[in-house]
C-alpha cells in the first residue's frame, strides 16, 4: 500500500471515530466545559470537527458531481457503442452487397465479351463479299457508284475473267470525314453478289499489280473489320490481300 493510500485510510478512520463521538461530545459539552476549567481544548476540538464535517460535505458534493458526470459519460459511451454497432452492421451489409454486385459485374463482363465476339463475327461475315478500292480521286463523278465500280472492275481485270455476270449489289465511299486537299482519297467499299467474282478480282489484282484505271494507280483488297486489321498487323506472315 502506498503512502497516499495509508494517509487516506487514516483520515477515514479518524472521520469515523469523530463522527461516532460527535453526538456524545455535543451532549456532554456543558459537563466537559466545567471539567476542562474553561480551557480552549474543547473549542479547538469543536472547530476541528466542524472543519472535518465541512470537508466531508465538500467531498460528498464533489463525489456526487463526479458520479453524475460518470453517469453522463457512461450514457454517451453506450449511445456511441450502439451507433458503432449499427455502423458495423451497415458496413457489413454494404460489403455483402458490393460482393454480390461484383460477381454480377464479372458475369455481365463475360456475357458482354461473348456478345462483342459474336457481333465482331457477324460484322466480319457481313463483309465477306466486300471489296475495298483505294486510289480513286475524290473529284471523280461517282453519282452511280455501282455502275462505276462495275466498269472499273471489268476494265482493270477484264470482263472475260468473270464466269458469270458481274453484279455489284451496292457501293459507296468509306464512312469517314472528307480529307483535306492533298490527302489520300477515301476508299470505296463495294459489295459483290457472287463470292467467285470477289475471289477472281483479288487473284487477278495480285497477279496484275500494279493496277491502273483512268490514269490512277489503284489497289483492291478485302474490306476487313478494324479488329481483323489489328490482328493482321500483329501477324507478320499474314496475307495483306
Amino acid at each position: 500500500m502506498g503512502k497516499s493510500d495509508a494517509k487516506q485510510a487514516k483520515i477515514q478512520f479518524v472521520t469515523k471515530k469523530t463522527s461516532s463521538l460527535q453526538p456524545e461530545i455535543m451532549s456532554n459539552e456543558t459537563t466537559i466545559q466545567p471539567e476542562l476549567g474553561g480551557t480552549s481544548e474543547m473549542g479547538e476540538m469543536k472547530a476541528l470537527l466542524l472543519t472535518m464535517q465541512s470537508s466531508l460535505s465538500s467531498i460528498d458534493t464533489k463525489m456526487n458531481n463526479m458520479n453524475s458526470r460518470l453517469d453522463l459519460q457512461s450514457n454517451k459511451l453506450e449511445r456511441q457503442a450502439g451507433c458503432i454497432t449499427e455502423a458495423e452492421q451497415r458496413i457489413s451489409n454494404v460489403e455483402d452487397t458490393v460482393q454480390a454486385k461484383s460477381e454480377q459485374l464479372l458475369q455481365m463482363d463475360k456475357i458482354l465479351q461473348i456478345i462483342a465476339n459474336k457481333n465482331e463475327d457477324l460484322e466480319a461475315r457481313s463483309r465477306t463479299n466486300n471489296l475495298c478500292i483505294v486510289g480513286i480521286p475524290e473529284s471523280t463523278d461517282t453519282c452511280h457508284m455501282e455502275q462505276y465500280v462495275e466498269r472499273l472492275l471489268t476494265t482493270v481485270v477484264g470482263r472475260e475473267a468473270f464466269s458469270k455476270i458481274l453484279v455489284v449489289e451496292r457501293a459507296h465511299g468509306a464512312l469517314m470525314t472528307k480529307l483535306p486537299p492533298g490527302a489520300p482519297p477515301r476508299p470505296i467499299i463495294a459489295r459483290l453478289l457472287n463470292y467467285r467474282s470477289r475471289d477472281t478480282t483479288l487473284r487477278l489484282g495480285r497477279e496484275m499489280h500494279p493496277l491502273k484505271f483512268e490514269g490512277n494507280e489503284i489497289s483492291i483488297f478485302l474490306d476487313f473489320t478494324i479488329a481483323v486489321q489489328e490482328a493482321r498487323k500483329q501477324t507478320p506472315l499474314s496475307n495483306k490481300n
